[in-house]
C-alpha cells in the first residue's frame, strides 16, 4: 500500500495576484483618431446591421491607399489597435486605417 503525502503549505510557491487595474483596457483614443458607426440595410427583413468603425487619416481626400483591419478570431475591432498605430508610423499620412467590427463583435 502506497499513501501519497504533499508538502506544507510553506513550501508551496505562491504567486502574488497583482491588481487588475492595469489590465484595463486602454481608450480608443489613444490609437484611433475617429470612431464612427457604419450602418447597412439587411434586406431580408428590413432592417439595419450596424458596424463601429475606427479610423486613423478619415480626412483624407485621396482615398487610393486604404488599409483595412478586420478581425477574424480576435475579439473586436480594438484588437488591432496597436497594429493601427505602428503602421500609422510606417505609413504617415500616405494612407488611411480602417478597422472595424464584424456583426455582433465589440460595440455592435
Amino acid at each position: 500500500m502506497t499513501t501519497a503525502t504533499s508538502a506544507p503549505d510553506s513550501a508551496v510557491p505562491t504567486a502574488q495576484v497583482p491588481e487588475l487595474a492595469h489590465l484595463s483596457p486602454l481608450p480608443w483614443t489613444d490609437f484611433f483618431e475617429t470612431k464612427r458607426q457604419v450602418s447597412i440595410p439587411y434586406e431580408l427583413d428590413a432592417s439595419e446591421i450596424t458596424h463601429t468603425l475606427y479610423e486613423i487619416g478619415s480626412d483624407r481626400k485621396d482615398l487610393s491607399k486604404v488599409i483595412v483591419l478586420h478581425h477574424g478570431a480576435a475579439h473586436c475591432a480594438l484588437s488591432f489597435a496597436a497594429t493601427a498605430r505602428e503602421l500609422k508610423k510606417l505609413v504617415g499620412s500616405h494612407a488611411r486605417i480602417m478597422s472595424l467590427d464584424a456583426r455582433g463583435h465589440g460595440e455592435d
